[in-house]
């Protein structure tokens, strides 16, 4: 039986900041200073997993 994988879904900077209410130039400015998880796409291109992102922020708050 094949074992069951999580699929996740990659969000946008864009999609981000609309999620924690921040702009985009923030979003990058996390990305840059490591504050934020995220994949590289390609060299220009990278995304979010928006649980991974939120699961770092609960444990900065807590």
């Amino acid at each position: 039986m094949p074992a069951k994988t999580k699929t996740r879904t990659l969000q946008t900077a864009r999609d981000v900041a609309e999620r924690f209410g921040v702009s985009v130039t923030t979003v990058r400015r996390w990305v840059r200073a490591g504050r934020i998880p995220y994949i590289r796409v390609s060299r220009r291109v990278i995304r979010f997993d928006l649980d991974e992102i939120e699961r770092v922020a609960a444990c900065e708050v807590g």
